[in-house]
């Protein structure tokens, strides 16, 4: 595999310098916007929220605080210090441009995430250098497109900049997305299926080698929130620990959770405790889960979840890969294959 070429284009024409803040907002929870602003050294801003916090109590609104040098902060329950939860966050997106209009898809979702969180978001574009094409032919082809996905980012009026990787053909694709991909919060992809574009096992390597989670895309996404109902489908295993995870600033900013175990039909005592200890170490964050069961045979594990999010009118799906091996989990008719190429909402996916 030769090396590929990568140039970087930023999305924005200047970079502004950094700026001083303040080190503590303290902040109407109801939406999101600065109340008051003080400043005190790190050691007593705790303690400044804290005093804020019951200074108010008798407001309609409860208040929180933002920690802005250490993270963000909501005091929740009261003001009692046991109740601190910090917010997980999604600030590099990685997302797949070729060009086509899948691309508008993409970026859809990418600019639902940025959002919330507001991420930085990263264009990856693969120019494949065919030995059947000129290079001053495959040149120009590529700068035509380059320039139609930075056009496209620049819409999102986020910080972006674009990556381009000349490649000489599609196998090299995945090998050459997982560096940034590891580097990353997450990849904004299309789920696999028979009208997506995706290269040759992008999605398999992502997966089961990037290290972080995927954010797979449905082709015919709906303009709806990822933000009202989210499911983790939870089996126990270690992939769905990761899942569980990765998958916390969702979780987060969801207004429903549900955790979702898929049963046998004659459970055993274990079987019908699966999932408690998730659904608490979630409240323990400050996410008011809720746990369900379905019932089904292994065969039949996928099209209970994807009939269960029907039946929940859920919007987001985050799952772990079922199994054990990259090979096993994506030949077709696997859980994870299944899932993969038949869910409806977007997916979170982690190994």
């Amino acid at each position: 595999m030769r090396a590929p070429k990568l140039t970087t284009r930023s999305g924005n024409q200047s970079v502004p310098a950094l700026m001083t803040v303040s080190p503590t907002v303290v902040f109407d929870s109801s939406t999101d916007k600065p109340h008051r602003v003080k400043t005190a050294p790190p050691e007593t801003l705790a303690q400044l929220c804290l005093t804020t916090i019951k200074a108010s109590a008798g407001r309609s609104t409860v208040l929180g605080c933002k920690i802005k040098r250490a993270g963000s902060y909501h005091l929740i329950n009261g003001g009692r210090p046991n109740y601190w939860k910090r917010t997980a966050m999604i600030k590099d997106i990685l997302v797949r441009l070729d060009g086509t209009p899948q691309d508008d898809i993409r970026l859809a979702a990418v600019e639902q995430i940025a959002t919330i969180f507001a991420s930085h978001v990263t264009g990856l574009y693969f120019s494949l250098q065919s030995p059947l094409t000129s290079s001053e032919a495959a040149r120009k082809e590529g700068d035509s497109v380059e320039a139609a996905a930075m056009a496209r980012l620049r819409r999102l009026q986020r910080e972006t900049d674009l990556r381009r990787f000349d490649v000489v053909g599609e196998e090299d694709v995945p090998d050459t997305a997982m560096l940034p991909a590891r580097a990353a919060d997450t990849f904004v992809e299309l789920r696999p299926d028979s009208r997506s574009s995706n290269p040759e096992r992008l999605i398999e390597r992502l997966l089961f080698g990037g290290g972080r989670h995927l954010f797979l895309v449905p082709n015919d996404l709906r303009a709806v929130s990822f933000w009202k109902h989210v499911i983790v489908a939870w089996s126990g295993s270690r992939e769905a620990a990761r899942a569980l995870a990765e998958g916390m600033p969702y979780l987060h900013r969801a207004e429903k959770v549900g955790l979702l175990v898929v049963q046998g039909a004659n459970p055993t005592e274990a079987d019908l405790l699966m999932g408690n200890d998730a659904v608490q170490h979630l409240r323990h964050h400050g996410i008011n889960a809720v746990k369900y069961r379905a019932f089904g045979e292994e065969d039949e594990t996928a099209g209970v979840v994807i009939e269960e999010c029907r039946k929940l009118d859920a919007n987001l799906l985050v799952m772990g890969s079922y199994g054990h091996s990259a090979l096993h989990e994506l030949l077709p008719g696997s859980t994870t294959s299944r899932l993969l190429r038949r869910s409806p909402i977007p997916l979170v996916v982690a190994h």
